[in-house]
């Protein structure tokens, strides 16, 4: 009977509790810049997307992410060189942009790629402890992580990843893609969210930015004013 009403109590406990997930990120987003391009360094179709009052705002911005280690690059840069890689070496495999070592210089979040020079979209990132020379957590992001960032205090991370949802879309039949398609060139879609992490890997929040987007890249800007 005791142990009956211990389960109950637990039970109305644990729906009294509430969950520190959450579907919008804006509790933690006032000081996060979020880069995205329709069309790779297009200027033109560029923008930067804000909080404010807790609603994304949107404004034309310029895409610079070329020389950032925080935004994947598309080919192995040699500034992962200095990476703890011998920590991804049993499996073959490296860390490389996008990466972004927190502000105190102990902690890393870098995306993770099979050991080669051409470097595939990756969903695969890990939370490392540079300090202790250690895999805190490995973690997975839609089909592509495309930035990682530190908050400016190193108490969290931001994730920009996205979802290919070209077959979801009715403009894959538009003449032009049906050409790109044909010559071999498909052009994808992509819906991308932004997720943020507390500095041991526990998934706090989830929020779509864009959806269907054609062909876009994106970077995170995490300085803080």
């Amino acid at each position: 009977m005791l142990l009956r009403m211990m389960t109950i109590l637990l039970g109305i406990t644990l729906l009294l509790v509430p969950s520190a997930y959450s579907d919008t990120c804006s509790s933690y987003t006032s000081d996060l810049k979020i880069y995205i391009s329709w069309r790779p360094y297009d200027e033109n179709e560029s923008w930067l997307y804000t909080w404010q009052a807790n609603k994304i705002q949107k404004q034309k911005a310029s895409y610079l992410p070329k020389e950032r280690t925080n935004v994947g690059l598309g080919a192995s840069d040699k500034r992962s060189e200095r990476l703890p890689q011998s920590l991804m070496m049993p499996d073959n495999k490296r860390f490389d942009t996008p990466f972004e070592i927190s502000r105190n210089g102990e902690l890393l979040i870098a995306a993770i790629y099979r050991n080669t020079v051409a470097l595939f979209p990756s969903k695969m990132f890990a939370l490392v402890d540079i300090k202790r020379n250690r895999i805190i957590r490995i973690l997975e992001a839609g089909d592509y992580v495309h930035s990682l960032a530190w908050s400016p205090d190193g108490n969290y991370f931001a994730v920009l990843y996205s979802e290919d949802v070209t077959k979801e879309t009715l403009k894959r039949f538009l003449p032009l893609n049906l050409f790109a398609d044909l010559v071999g060139h498909p052009i994808s879609y992509r819906t991308f969210y932004l997720t943020i992490y507390d500095a041991a890997g526990t998934l706090l929040c989830t929020q779509n930015i864009i959806e269907k987007i054609q062909i876009g890249e994106g970077y995170l800007d995490w300085q803080g004013k």
